[in-house]
């Protein structure tokens, strides 16, 4: 668990804040307090190479989490400091400050006011919630952190979100601002928290909200889109490395188009990197590797391959623990990979990633026409992990109530239009929540970033209006513009280069396959467009499986009726993987998440923190 905890309240207790900070630790962490005061007490966990900062004030303090790009380090101090000054003497005027400079930068980050004297506290998030952050109310205390396990390894009696499961099930994530835990509830984006310390009570607002149907109204030309949105990006790469400040800067290279994006976009910005690509322990993704090499050697920069073993089923559930249940099985063997780039090449190195390029450059639109919302409730049913009846039953819920949370969340969308609603669960719902918690993972071990996601260029890039973003139209010219020679590379997966004429038949294609009824489209691709994750589960899986399935502790979740029903041998891994992930988080309890995720390392023992300067920054 990288990052901030906090206990505020009456019942607020360093004690327990630091065992429940002792009981989350990795390898390679440090932990401590920030402040204890009457009705506060914060602290902060995290490996040599997280971005932390306490910063002092009269009256109190403030800590900032993450990173702030395009502005000095000492000009965000002063300006944190003065903040802190204005929130300790007026709540209202320091909390509009703070809104208004978190959506001023650019960065992946987290602030936290406190002002213990004065009985207040306030929480920014940047505009786009890059770093998580999870929160839960009880009468006489608030605890907020940055991992969801600090709630359970406070030793509070948690239950399980049913609703949110069955969510899991069906669409991959949990929607809007649930968790897996009930009561437990995730800080939207562009928002911002202010706490009373005396009666516990919260006071969130959104002060950025993000339309995308408002923003594509500009009717600039191609041209000039993309003679906006390039330099824009080239500027973002630099912004992040300098403020990587010598740091090895470790982009992350695949064979598709976001990671040669952003291996592209810092070779324009005369940063030095190195690429990166692993090779799975069947060489899945061999092509992947070659081609990855390939572009790394078009750019010029230093490339090296990592092999990976198969994940082993401990590394599945110590994944599942790292992340409470949100990262699925299926990314296990990640875990492998970022603890080899920190052994090679330093717990400072930056992970950089091309997370994000695909949720705001090319066109995501649906393909089909949407008249209301039972037409856009239908179509994001209409390829689901499990199907909603199953879903439901699997969990003993009602499929109607299912249905109708996600009709809710897709009632709240800003967009007016049901097309621009579509997108924008693709981009906020699927982008920001599902992918970001793989994000999140990396962070748990090196520090993680994208230029895709820093909110300048995020605004700019999501500006372009979806229709010359057509068959990654407006991707193609992107790329030719930062590096041709990579852009004319092969995707891996298209086995064509963007913007060539097999890349456009081939959008085609793919738009006419995705408009089929779902049932033509799943035999069209069982037989013809087959991948790893759609063959069935080994007997061994399905054998863990079954044993799981018998764990009390999965039963008073799951319904002992509706796993036995499930035919596992029709079952596609990706399907299993995400059933195997929930049951494996059902049956977590603190005492056997630190068995799973590794005791703290001998010879550590508790810091407290006094100053800034005691803090890797």
């Amino acid at each position: 668990m990288p990052g901030i905890a906090l206990l505020a309240g009456a019942e607020a207790d360093s004690t327990r804040l630091l065992a429940a900070l002792r009981t989350l630790q990795l390898p390679h962490y440090q932990y401590g307090l920030i402040g204890v005061d009457a009705g506060l007490v914060a602290g902060w966990a995290g490996h040599a190479g997280y971005p932390i900062e306490v910063i002092r004030f009269p009256d109190g303090w403030a800590a900032l989490e993450g990173a702030i790009y395009g502005s000095a380090p000492d000009v965000v101090v002063a300006a944190v400091k003065r903040l802190g000054h204005t929130f300790s003497v007026n709540p209202t005027e320091g909390r509009d400050a703070a809104e208004r400079w978190a959506a001023s930068v650019d960065g992946d980050f987290l602030l936290v006011l406190g002002a213990p004297k004065r009985k207040r506290l306030l929480v920014v998030g940047d505009p786009l919630g890059r770093l998580g952050v999870f929160v839960r109310r009880t009468a006489h205390r608030v605890a907020l952190a940055r991992e969801i396990g600090f709630f359970r390894a406070l030793g509070d009696r948690m239950d399980a979100d049913r609703l949110a499961y069955a969510q899991v099930l069906a669409i991959g994530w949990p929607l809007g601002n649930r968790t897996l835990l009930d009561g437990v509830v995730r800080v939207a984006p562009g928002s911002s928290l202010l706490v009373d310390l005396e009666t516990s009570e919260v006071s969130q607002r959104t002060y950025h909200q993000w339309d995308f149907e408002g923003m594509q109204q500009s009717r600039r030309s191609f041209k000039q889109c993309l003679d906006e949105v390039v330099p824009a990006f080239v500027e973002t790469c630099a912004a992040q490395a300098r403020w990587a400040q010598g740091r090895p800067l470790v982009v992350s290279l695949s064979g598709g188009l976001d990671s040669r994006a952003v291996a592209a976009g810092f070779k324009c910005a005369n940063a030095d990197q190195t690429t990166v690509t692993f090779r799975d322990a069947v060489g899945d993704n061999e092509s992947d590797v070659a081609i990855a090499e390939k572009i790394a050697s078009v750019l010029g920069v230093p490339w090296r391959r990592f092999q990976l073993d198969s994940p082993s089923w401990e590394e599945r559930e110590r994944l599942i623990a790292l992340r409470e249940g949100l990262n699925y099985i299926g990314a296990s063997h990640m875990l492998q990979f970022l603890e080899h780039l920190r052994d090679a090449l330093g717990i400072q190195a930056c992970y950089i990633t091309g997370d994000g390029g695909d949720r705001i450059l090319p066109d995501l639109r649906p393909d089909r026409r949407l008249r209301n919302m039972s037409d856009l409730l239908e179509f994001r049913f209409a390829s689901p992990v499990w199907c909603p009846r199953a879903a439901a039953a699997l969990v003993g819920i009602r499929e109607s109530e299912l249905r109708e949370s996600v009709r809710s969340e897709l009632g709240s969308y800003p967009e007016r239009s049901m097309e621009y609603r579509a997108l924008r669960f693709q981009v906020m719902e699927r982008g920001l929540h599902f992918l970001l918690e793989g994000e999140e993972r990396n962070r748990a071990i090196i520090w993680s970033m994208t230029p895709f996601y820093v909110q300048s260029f995020f605004r700019a890039a999501s500006s372009v209006p979806s229709r010359l973003k057509v068959s990654h139209r407006f991707y193609s010219a992107f790329l030719h513009a930062l590096s041709a020679p990579s852009a004319a590379v092969h995707n891996a997966e298209w086995h064509a280069a963007p913007g060539s004429p097999k890349a456009r038949v081939r959008a085609l294609l793919q738009k006419a396959f995705r408009s089929l009824p779902y049932s033509l489209r799943e035999a069209l691709r069982a037989r013809f467009l087959s991948k790893s994750h759609d063959a069935p589960a080994t007997e061994d899986f399905r054998g863990r499986l079954v044993g799981l399935a018998k764990d009390p502790a999965v039963l008073a979740v799951f319904r002992k009726d509706a796993l036995d029903g499930v035919a596992l041998e029709g079952c596609s891994r990706y399907q299993t993987d995400v059933l195997a992930s929930l049951m494996i988080y059902s049956r977590l309890s603190s005492n056997v998440r630190e068995a799973l995720i590794g005791a703290h390392e001998d010879g550590k023992h508790e810091q407290k923190i006094q100053s800034a300067s005691q803090l890797h920054n």
